[in-house]
């Protein structure tokens, strides 16, 4: 027995047509199209080295288009126009999907035809607007038309490619993850050493790393509201937590390396919940990123109601769609989130990243939430090829911004070297754009409404025009085209000058990754003083700078530095009446007039924290087909849970086929009233020199508020239990209350349990029965290291597996 991942209450709904219950389509052939963009640039200069394995596991998103965006961008424009009927009318995610979603025939058609070769829906849009799929390259080419090969590109980049466009259905309007050059990159990684705190001062000016407390000095955060009843969003990828008991030092535990930056800097503990739109959390490559993410947002709002990560299983464009569109679609979601990596706004246009997530965004801001975004560290300019994580040295002098920075629908935000003043309390002596900021203008997303209205003023400030329409055709007439960033932060120079954070790697956070979340938290204190929501932030910080008394309050002006391609300006009543510029935006701010003049108030309107409450896990879920069922990818069962040869010391596989999960099936039985849970596996006759691998799994799901446990173990001679049990999740306790029946068949590799309603009742006082629903379906499997005995002792392979649904017994 070990702690594990808990599974909690399922909050977000999943598209049922995904599963298989919506009425059938016409039957008429439906039209096709073939997707030429899809297609990686470069390619015709590279080294086609064959095509991949056929059984090579691919995850590829099926973005549709909305059959009215016209109507889209007219609400999401008058719900920003406080002259519109529509002004600060928010939707609700129910009541957009209902407005704005795909037809629920047209998703059904499209998804049955993505299916019919093999491939499986493992992530479905409530608008019905997206569905990820996964497979094998077979399956993969055989659906769309594709030739999956392995490619060379000129600067020696290995990807995986397809060298034919996909033919899809018309009403597809992007495929993502046909390559797995793709991706959400990480911006500037801070150094290794940790830059002495804050207080190396010669004549007045101090550098060093910044604390929070330093923070709300400099930036005038109110001291009697800190994010009060607020919560804030965290996108990223992979492990969120180990699933091991806290041992005090800091490791690829997030939630560990926040409590611990917690005690440091005297903060209280924040509720945590995590909503997984992914089948598998195992990666830890992004782990100094979200403890910057985490504690930039913690420290600058202390006193959230809940800190929410939606991961993904990658930064792979494909996997991270539905982590936006969980909370898109997510009714408790907060109304403010923060994403700290981008990738360069051309190649997201071409490949269809634009065209899967653009809807996203501009549906979080018709529903009235605001997402922040990082603006890159590489200049004005972007790293398309190579090293993309490279560490605000490169800059390639061709200006171009970063998505989803570019979005209008999102703030973006650039970064600022800041200096200290020696006295107590500190403040600012000097803060001036960083060097490798990004910003800039996008060659393809006309401003928005505030952005207009500082051009109009003067047409120097923001000059850019459009180059291209969102659908690829020119742009004949003039258009002004959207500029980064919209406001700034500390990002320090990464290198002396940053933000004090725990962690593994290094002390100290920096890049527009730090500044994104310090202003996602900062806003939330802004939110706080609201007795309605704000909606999207971008409005009311432009209209705030427009006005010239509150532009001096609200903003510091940043008036020096450059990112290579632009240069920080002055704010003048003449040529810049705002202090909008290139490297920027509108500056960085005093959040404590910000919150009196848009909120109208700087105290909390809900004051006070929550109470603490054991960290949550939510799967985006909907409900099940009447034979409940989950399906997991075979060959992933990597220790998810933080064990793993090189922490062990012994020489054992990691992946055990015993405890690799790969399917599961639930079966209620109304007449024998029994519930039955059968698990299948890679390969139950694993290893070859014992007649049984020592393997343990374990069903999990939850009635109500409980949950409980099946437990399955087969020792090395053989020797098998079956127990249920209720199960613990803030202490990981489990308790056997009753024996129960079950088999292991190595010629099918399943594992069964079988449940008696009776069995059920009399541990839980309650009943099991046609009508119960079971929630948080979750399976667990742990072969073990020692093979040679009858114990159950060091985990070798380990694997996870959640339900995609709830199930209600029938």
């Amino acid at each position: 027995m070990r702690p594990r991942v808990l599974s909690l209450l399922c909050a977000v709904p999943l598209g049922v047509a995904a599963l298989g219950i919506l009425p059938a389509a016409s039957s008429a052939a439906p039209s096709t199209q073939q997707l030429t963009a899809a297609l990686l640039p470069g390619l015709d200069t590279a080294t086609d080295l064959g095509a991949v394995p056929s059984s090579t596991l691919v995850r590829v998103g099926v973005a549709l288009a909305h059959p009215d965006t016209a109507g889209e961008e007219a609400y999401a424009s008058g719900v920003y126009d406080p002259a519109s009927p529509l002004f600060h009318r928010f939707l609700t995610p129910a009541a957009y999907a209902q407005r704005f979603g795909v037809p629920a025939a047209t998703y059904q058609r499209v998804v049955s035809g993505i299916t019919a070769k093999g491939l499986s829906v493992i992530y479905s849009s409530p608008s019905r607007d997206y569905a990820l799929v996964r497979g094998t390259a077979a399956q993969v080419d055989a659906t769309f038309g594709t030739k999956e090969h392995r490619f060379r590109l000129a600067d020696g980049t290995l990807v995986r490619a397809t060298s034919t466009a996909p033919t899809v259905d018309s009403a597809v309007s992007a495929v993502l993850g046909l390559d797995d050059f793709q991706r959400f990159h990480f911006a500037a990684t801070a150094p290794k050493i940790a830059a002495p705190k804050q207080d190396l001062c010669l004549q007045g000016i101090c550098t060093g790393a910044l604390t929070p407390q330093d923070l709300w000095s400099i930036y005038d955060l109110p001291g009697g509201n800190r994010g009060d009843g607020q919560k804030v969003a965290i996108f990223g990828e992979g492990q969120v937590f180990d699933g091991q008991p806290a041992t005090g030092v800091p490791g690829n535990d997030i939630i560990d390396n926040l409590r611990l930056f917690e005690q440091t800097y005297g903060l209280p503990r924040v509720n945590v919940r995590t909503v997984l739109a992914a089948d598998d959390q195992t990666a830890t490559d992004g782990t100094e990123e979200w403890d910057i993410d985490s504690q930039a947002v913690n420290g600058m709002a202390p006193d959230l109601a809940e800190l929410d990560y939606y991961f993904g299983n990658s930064l792979a464009e494909a996997d991270m769609v539905p982590a936006f569109d969980a909370w898109a679609n997510d009714p408790q979601g907060p109304l403010q989130g923060n994403f700290s990596v981008g990738g360069c706004e051309s190649l997201n246009y071409i490949l269809g990243a634009v065209a899967a997530e653009g809807p996203i965004y501009r549906q979080l801001a018709t529903e009235g939430r605001t997402l922040f975004a990082s603006t890159g560290d590489t200049g004005g300019s972007c790293m398309i090829g190579g090293p993309v994580n490279i560490n605000g040295v490169g800059n390639t002098v061709v200006p171009q911004v970063e998505w989803p920075a570019s979005s209008p629908y999102v703030v973006a935000v650039g970064g600022t070297v800041l200096y200290g003043t020696d006295t107590m309390p500190i403040k600012r002596n000097t803060e001036y754009a960083w060097t490798h900021t990004g910003g800039g203008a996008s060659i393809m997303e006309p401003a928005p409404l505030w952005q207009r209205q500082i051009a109009s003023k003067n047409p120097l400030v923001m000059p850019s025009q459009c180059a291209i329409h969102d659908d690829g055709s020119p742009v004949t007439a003039k258009t002004l085209c959207r500029g980064v960033p919209d406001v700034a932060a500390l990002s320090g120079d990464v290198l002396t000058n940053g933000y004090t954070i725990v962690d593994a790697q290094t002390p100290q956070g920096g890049g527009t990754s730090l500044a994104s979340p310090l202003w996602a938290g900062m806003w939330a204190r802004v939110q706080a003083a609201s007795a309605a929501g704000l909606g999207l932030a971008s409005p009311a910080l432009y209209a705030a700078a427009q006005d010239p008394v509150k532009d001096y309050r609200d903003f510091f002006d940043v008036r020096l530095g450059s990112n290579g391609q632009y240069v920080a300006r002055f704010r003048t009543a003449a040529q810049d009446p705002t202090g909008w510029d290139y490297v920027s935006g509108l500056g960085t701010p005093d959040v404590t007039n910000l919150a009196q003049d848009i909120a109208g108030q700087v105290a909390p309107t809900n004051p006070g924290r929550p109470a603490e409450v054991p960290d949550q896990v939510v799967h985006p879920t909907a409900s099940c087909p009447p034979a409940g069922s989950m399906t997991d990818q075979a060959g992933d069962g990597v220790g998810a849970f933080g064990f793993y040869p090189s922490e062990t010391g012994l020489n054992v596989p990691v992946n055990d086929p015993a405890a690799d999960l790969t399917g599961a099936t639930i079966a209620w039985d109304a007449s024998a009233q029994t519930l039955t849970w059968t698990d299948t596996v890679s390969n139950l006759s694993y290893p070859a020199k014992a007649a049984a691998s020592p393997v343990e799994v374990e069903d999990q799901f939850a009635v109500g508020d409980k949950t409980w446990e099946l437990r399955a173990a087969r020792a090395v001679d053989g020797t098998t239990t079956f127990a249920f049990g209720s199960y613990d999740p803030a202490s990981f306790v489990e308790t056997d209350l009753a024996p129960v029946t079950g088999s292991f068949d190595a010629s099918t590799n399943t594992i069964t349990v079988v449940l008696p309603a009776s069995t059920f009742a009399s541990a839980s006082g309650t009943s099991l029965a046609s009508g119960t629903v079971l929630t948080s379906l979750t399976v667990l499997a742990d072969a073990y290291v020692n093979e040679d005995q009858n114990s159950f002792t060091g985990p070798d392979g380990m694997d996870q597996m959640t339900g995609p649904c709830a199930l209600t017994l029938a």
